[in-house]
């Protein structure tokens, strides 16, 4: 009986630090592949929600500008005045676009942008756009002939 006991006490069946030690630097270089890929996947998902927003914004403005009587650039801030004297302004809070209609509502067209720059050149409307967190600016020429 005291031989069995010995046998179960005393057994070289458990790990050396060698094999702890490997087993640790194995799941270390698995921990940081898996941070490195992590951050790849965001950021290629923050690009894709920029280009889409992006895309969604400059649809909305160019409907309004279709039906625009008049617009001006305030401030950094777009205001389109239409033929049913409703006035649509684009303005810029925080790191957001925020679009309303007549002072009221509040609708957001782009969200966490780093800089939007508005520039009315003729009879067109161009609108630059960088985001955070990103590293490429928009370029947006959108227009109608009939507004001054």
């Amino acid at each position: 009986m005291l031989l069995i006991l010995k046998k179960l006490f005393v057994s070289n069946k458990g790990f050396t630090l060698l094999e702890g030690l490997i087993g640790l630097i194995v799941m270390t270089v698995l921990m940081v592949l898996i941070m490195q890929i992590t951050q790849v996947l965001n950021k290629t998902m923050v690009d894709q929600t920029n280009n889409k927003q992006t895309i969604v914004f400059t649809i909305q403005m160019q409907r309004d500008l279709m039906t625009a009587k008049q617009i001006n650039i305030v401030k950094g801030n777009v205001l389109i005045e239409l033929y049913d004297e409703d006035v649509i302004s684009y303005k810029v809070r925080g790191n957001k676009l925020v679009r309303q209609v007549n002072n009221k509502g509040s609708e957001t067209a782009l969200y966490n942008i780093e800089y939007i720059n508005f520039e009315k050149i003729n009879s067109v409307l161009q609108v630059k756009v960088k985001y955070e967190n990103s590293k490429k600016n928009y370029y947006q020429i959108l227009g109608k002939e009939k507004f001054k």
